[in-house]
């Protein structure tokens, strides 16, 4: 019996995405150069998920002071020079401060933040984060809504993310009710259907996804749009130029 595969929902997404830059990164170690921005998600992600704790501990959101200290302490982005830095943060602390502004009811209903998953399916477990939980009913939640931030999620919004924790959540017996991409960037909250029908078909995508992975195959998927935002399309004979 072939052994378990364990992959991270990010994994799984760039494998999904296109099998040969998952290959490429993953299986041949190529690297992507650095731009000063790498990073940038992932501070404002942090500073996302320090405001959903401080207002669980404080029972409020951290007033436009509070912010500024936080944003000091915590926003680091090790590949941008000086300037850079400057603009990121404040582009960074723009989108935590309208979020506070305009969703202050839901930071007091925070249940959890970084909230680990995983996806048990025959011969394959997915695992990952959600960014925050909301619920306010205490320590034994009602109706769970599962909310990922993106600092910018553009025209086209992946559900797979959000549907994988809500069934592992569901599966744990967590009353996830509700899901919700949120671009920071256009502030606009978009609704991820959790029906049965579409958690069904998401786990038939994964065990696919596993068998191609155990059988290395590692196509090539060459769209226009996507080669040009690939990090690593410069090595790809298939890239659309």
């Amino acid at each position: 019996e072939a052994p378990e595969l364990r992959l991270t929902y990010s994994e799984l997404a760039s494998y999904l995405s296109c099998a040969h830059s998952y290959y490429l990164r993953t299986r041949l170690g190529f690297m992507p150069s650095l731009a000063p921005e790498l990073g940038y998600g992932h501070a404002v992600h942090h500073v996302m998920r320090l405001v959903a704790e401080y207002t669980r501990r404080h029972g409020a959101p951290p007033s436009p002071v509070d912010l500024d200290a936080l944003m000091d302490a915590e926003f680091f982005l090790p590949y941008a020079n000086k300037p850079a830095h400057r603009e990121m943060k404040q582009r960074g602390k723009s989108l935590v401060a309208s979020y506070i502004r305009d969703h202050a009811d839901d930071l007091r209903r925070t249940w959890a933040t970084e909230r680990p998953f995983e996806l048990h399916l025959p011969g394959v477990v997915i695992s990952g984060r959600a960014d925050v939980i909301y619920d306010g009913s205490g320590d034994r939640p009602e109706q769970l809504t599962l909310v990922d931030y993106k600092t910018s999620a553009g025209d086209e919004v992946d559900p797979l993310q959000l549907q994988i924790y809500a069934n592992a959540g569901r599966r744990e017996g967590l009353p996830v009710t509700a899901a919700f991409v949120h671009d920071l960037q256009s502030t606009q909250r978009q609704e991820i259907s959790l029906a049965s029908s579409d958690l069904h078909a998401v786990e038939n995508t994964i065990i696919g996804a596993a068998s191609n992975l155990r059988s290395r195959a590692f196509d090539p998927d060459p769209v226009s749009a996507k080669c040009r935002r690939c990090d690593v399309r410069a090595l790809c004979r298939a890239a659309v130029r």
